[in-house]
């Protein structure tokens, strides 16, 4: 109960970025994840609806 009493009032920093008309962290992780990779590191990655 203490940690949810003294972070009780934090805003969130994709919530900090929305209110502020910025793009999200959220933008930058899909935009690195969804880039080309080279073949020798084998990554696949999977598709996710928007949110």
């Amino acid at each position: 109960m203490q940690v949810i009493d003294a972070t009780a009032e934090n805003i969130s920093s994709m919530l900090q970025d929305i209110r502020a008309l910025r793009h999200t962290e959220i933008d930058y992780i899909n935009g690195f994840s969804l880039t080309p990779r080279p073949r020798a590191w084998d990554c696949r990655t999977g598709k996710h609806p928007p949110v």
